[in-house]
């Protein structure tokens, strides 16, 4: 596939991705699919929002 890109035979897709922040600071890097949101206790709970 990276051979056809090069080439100019094939066309690479743009993908979306999630930005994530923490206490409203942006993370560097960006999730693709979905993002694990886990408090470093197993039993305490975690807080987000959307």
């Amino acid at each position: 596939v990276l051979t056809d890109i090069l080439d100019n035979t094939r066309k690479p897709s743009e993908l979306s991705r999630i930005a994530v922040t923490v206490n409203n600071r942006p993370l560097p890097t960006h999730a693709l699919n979905d993002i694990l949101i886990a408090h470093p206790c197993p039993a305490a709970v975690s807080r987000f929002s959307f």
